[in-house]
């Protein structure tokens, strides 16, 4: 990366990908949250030979206790159904045949204002509604508050 592209890499909404094609909240979001742990991030990137992160978390004090896995049928739907809004189409992808093997009902949208109108016309025919939170156009907070 170029020094002026380098030093703006982790400001909310900064990108260099072309409109509808990224929203420049990954970097960001990665710097939040392992600040917000007490870490912290460096990179090395020189231009045309590539980029380095580097991701400092503090060691942990204590180890978790040790839980049994969770058995894989009691992930299991009963026919529940699952609004699942992405403008990844492998994400989607994914995540509907996951579900339905599953046993969930899934209805799937790449566009969240389709989707929106897809709620408001039959609200009840979800139980569950799974959004991404970075899209074009609408993003999933908003998408969220529009479904509320």
């Amino acid at each position: 990366m170029e020094a002026t592209t380098l030093e703006r890499i982790f400001e909310p909404f900064f990108t260099t990908k072309k409109p509808g094609h990224g929203t420049g909240l990954g970097l960001s979001v990665v710097h939040g949250i392992i600040k917000g742990h007490g870490g912290a991030v460096t990179v090395d990137s020189q231009p045309r030979q590539g980029t380095t992160f580097h991701l400092y978390f503090p060691a942990a004090k204590a180890t978790a206790p040790e839980s049994p896995p969770t058995p894989l049928d009691s992930l299991s739907g009963h026919g529940e159904r699952v609004l699942y809004v992405d403008d990844e189409d492998h994400l989607i992808f994914l995540a509907q045949r996951g579900l339905r093997r599953f046993g969930y009902e899934v209805t799937v949208f790449n566009d969240a204002r389709q989707a929106v109108d897809a709620f408001r016309r039959q609200p009840s025919d979800f139980d569950l509604v799974v959004t991404d939170l970075a899209m074009p156009g609408m993003n999933g907070l908003e998408f969220a508050s529009e479904v509320l």
